[in-house]
């Protein structure tokens, strides 16, 4: 199967839909979808992965590269009706903590009053393992 990456605006929101499946073959069709989305002056994204049937570590990386790419654009990425397998990935790689994960696209639009996807909040955690860093904690929208 391949990998299917196509965009459409709802509410001023780039809702990107990836369907198939992201390898590391064809992880670059999302990364080059993403940019052209933040070159519109779209920063804020939701990515419908409710196709998303498989997704391996480069597919993984594509959207991590795509919340990192967001966010330096001073929007932010959430992520809709993810399956098991990507959300056990995220699990097991402590990704779930970085990324705004919600069951349905509609959870996405309604995670704020004025309809603009929600931002996990990063705060302090305490002393840092790393000296001269700080650790962050991630909260994730509820």
């Amino acid at each position: 199967m391949s990998l299917s990456v196509t965009c459409r605006v709802d509410r001023g929101i780039a809702v990107v839909d990836v369907a198939g499946e992201m390898d590391y073959a064809n992880a670059g069709e999302l990364t080059a979808v993403m940019s052209e989305v933040l070159d519109a002056g779209h920063p804020d994204v939701v990515l419908d992965l409710g196709r998303l049937h498989f997704v391996d570590s480069g597919g993984l990386g594509a959207i991590v590269a795509a919340w990192k790419a967001t966010r330096a654009a001073g929007g932010s990425l959430q992520l809709a009706r993810a399956r098991n397998h990507l959300l056990q990935m995220l699990r097991l790689t402590g990704l779930i903590k970085v990324f705004v994960v919600h069951p349905t696209l509609a959870a996405c639009f309604a995670s704020s009053a004025t309809g603009r996807p929600s931002r996990p909040a990063l705060s302090s955690a305490g002393p840092s393992p790393v000296p001269g860093r700080r650790s962050l904690r991630v909260r994730q929208a509820g």
